[in-house]
């Protein structure tokens, strides 16, 4: 039986669908997530949500699909699981700003995918806004290939109120 509910490209449920939401001209339907507003997209809380923020020590970040299909994002990725890492949701991960979304990942601990900071450190941290620079921008798609060295988090904003628990 097909689900009768509206889904909301705000919403993917995987690193394609990710890609896909960032320009949903070439989004396949369904596989994100159910709206929560009815579709209702003029008052969606989701997109009205102050977006989640990530900063880093690094430029590259590196986020792993947990068994649950969630992704965390790693702190020492050389380490694998062992490493403390922060689960979050595909609804945040679609809407954090200053980051660049770069090419899946897979290695002895399993699949993941890059994040890029799309812009210069500030005071050493990447994603921290700039003087000057206002809000940073929805990230974009980086589809390089170059290697990514290991990267650490500094700290991640807690998952949107109220989108972990829709998740579906």
């Amino acid at each position: 039986m097909a689900d009768s509910k509206a889904h909301c490209a705000l919403r993917p449920r995987s690193y394609v669908k990710l890609f896909e939401s960032h320009d949903t001209r070439r989004a396949s339907w369904p596989e994100f997530g159910a709206c929560v507003n009815d579709g209702r997209c003029d008052a969606c809380p989701i997109m009205t949500a102050e977006p989640p923020t990530l900063r880093s020590f690094t430029r590259d970040v590196l986020v792993r699909i947990a068994e649950s299909g969630e992704p965390c994002i790693m702190n020492k990725p050389e380490t694998g699981w062992s490493s403390s890492a922060r689960q979050w949701t595909w609804d945040d991960l679609a809407r954090v700003q200053g980051w660049e979304l770069g090419n899946r990942y897979s290695d002895e601990h399993g699949d993941g995918f890059w994040l890029h900071a799309a812009h210069d450190a500030t005071n050493g941290i990447y994603g921290a806004p700039a003087a000057g620079r206002g809000r940073a921008q929805t990230p974009r798609v980086r589809t390089d290939a170059r290697p990514r060295p290991p990267a650490l988090f500094l700290t991640a904003s807690p998952p949107s109120p109220g989108t972990a628990a829709k998740s579906g």
